[in-house]
């Protein structure tokens, strides 16, 4: 369990450790980060939705899962709006297959070690998340209506990580 552990925590750090690198990114690479990210997340959170024995981080799972998808779609209304195509970065390369490293850790974990590795998840990728955001995605964006939904997802990302952290005790 514990080298579960360390393994998802270690992969779900790498990604936002190589943005921290201030690699140039623009606008267009800036969002497909973020809906990677999100789509990760919302990944995760449809499986803890059905293998969880936990209703309180079934119900997380939920709130992460409605939330996420909606910043996703404002994203997508957003790019859509500016004309900007989907481009594909290092960081977003990275945490894809971060995250499917991640999934396949979590679709391994056994019924009774599921809950705590999801959750410990959740903490680590919402504290990267948050970190990557202003470190490397609010220096680089030039947009204004990108930079205000960025900075928008700060106190909804910080409420997850909160949350996340209540039910990790």
């Amino acid at each position: 369990m514990k080298n579960l552990l360390f393994l998802a925590v270690g992969l779900a750090g790498s990604a936002f450790a190589a943005a921290d690198q201030k690699i140039g990114i623009d606008d267009a690479q800036i969002a497909h980060v973020m809906v990677s990210a999100n789509d990760l997340t919302v990944e995760a959170s449809r499986l803890a939705r059905l293998k969880s024995s936990s209703e309180e981080i079934k119900a997380f799972a939920h709130q992460v899962v409605r939330e996420h998808s909606n910043v996703n779609k404002a994203i997508a209304e957003l790019t859509t709006r500016l004309e900007l195509a989907s481009l594909d970065s290092p960081i977003s390369q990275e945490l894809k297959v971060d995250g499917e490293n991640r999934l396949a850790g979590l679709k391994g974990a056994s019924d009774d070690a599921f809950d705590k590795a999801y959750i410990d998840q959740i903490v680590a990728f919402h504290q990267n998340l948050l970190d990557l955001i202003d470190n490397t995605l609010m220096p680089n964006v030039r947009n204004q209506e990108l930079a205000a939904l960025l900075f928008g997802l700060f106190a909804p990302l910080s409420d997850h990580l909160e949350r996340a952290q209540q039910i990790q005790k």
